[in-house]
């Protein structure tokens, strides 16, 4: 069963989604084997509850609304060559995209430039699926996003972002972790796995370091991730 771009959502409204939204779950839909537990479009109840401003709402509230935003399930791997891919992309009808406790968006926020990553804190860590939401100018804009544009596993650049950075820093002053270590990290989806979980144990508190590195220069280092997204 497919992503839902229309119907009657729990409280009864008649909602349809965004036509880019539809796009980028048809090309979504072109990834296999990929999970699907989490997917979804419009908001249940319970998520209306949680979140009312959520772009899962079908806004305007009267009469049939609109919804422009879509979760899409995913194993690790598919979540970062998916996410890097439509950063990679930066499609001007993305308002933002959140994946495993990291988020851009298409506008500047708190002097983080447009499509770059930053740390996200919200309680829903979004692991195993990623959150796409969409402008509302792109309602009629049903072409393709060029998710999947090949038949053989994409090679990207994953950026390591300046929560990261900021993080391995601090983890560094601690003496949890060596500049060797920083060296060491050929893969910049390892080094964010490994930052992520010393917060989560309580070894190294890293939740709210995006203002001490927002400036020019600090929200990039790169290196070569693969990930089939095919």
């Amino acid at each position: 069963m497919g992503f839902r771009y229309g119907g009657t959502a729990w409280d009864g409204q008649k909602w349809s989604a965004s036509m880019a939204i539809r796009a980028l779950g048809e090309e979504i839909d072109g990834v296999t084997p990929r999970p699907k537990g989490t997917d979804g479009t419009v908001a249940s109840k319970g998520h209306d509850s949680a979140s009312p401003t959520s772009d899962h709402t079908p806004k305007p509230a009267v009469g049939t609304g609109i919804v422009r935003a879509i979760d899409f399930s995913v194993t690790t791997e598919q979540g970062y060559a998916i996410a890097e891919r439509i950063r990679q992309l930066a499609d001007p009808r993305c308002k933002y995209l959140i994946h495993n406790r990291r988020m851009f968006s298409s506008y500047p926020v708190d002097g983080i430039e447009p499509f770059v990553w930053r740390y996200y804190g919200g309680s829903n860590e979004h692991i195993s699926h990623v959150h796409v939401s969409v402008h509302d100018d792109a309602d009629d804009d049903g072409s393709p996003w060029g998710i999947v544009a090949q038949e053989q596993p994409v090679a990207g650049i994953m950026t390591v972002s300046s929560w990261a950075e900021a993080a391995f820093d601090k983890a560094v002053e601690a003496d949890i972790v060596s500049e060797t270590h920083r060296e060491q990290a050929q893969d910049p989806v390892t080094l964010e796995r490994m930052l992520v979980f010393l917060d989560r144990a309580g070894v190294l508190d890293v939740r709210n370091l995006n203002d001490k590195y927002d400036g020019p220069g600090s929200q990039s280092v790169t290196g070569t991730f693969v990930g089939t997204i095919t």
